[in-house]
């Protein structure tokens, strides 16, 4: 995934379909996301996106360890 993928559009896609994803893949995607945004300048809005996939990830993460258990 290259720097220049990470714009708005595909952040929100990101978002709307991070329940998709199989956990396992959730963090890789995540990281990548982290790393590639927040190694460049970024624009409000994009940091906003960033910060609910963060969110959203934790609330996944929340649910999937109270399944298993």
């Amino acid at each position: 995934m290259n720097e220049e993928n990470w714009n708005i559009e595909n952040l929100w896609l990101v978002l709307h379909m991070l329940d998709l994803y199989e956990f396992a893949d959730l963090k890789i995607l995540v990281e990548t996301i982290f790393h590639k945004i927040m190694h460049k300048k970024t624009d409000e809005y994009s940091m906003q996106l960033v910060a609910q996939i963060a969110l959203k990830y934790l609330k996944i993460c929340f649910k999937n360890q109270n399944t298993i258990n």
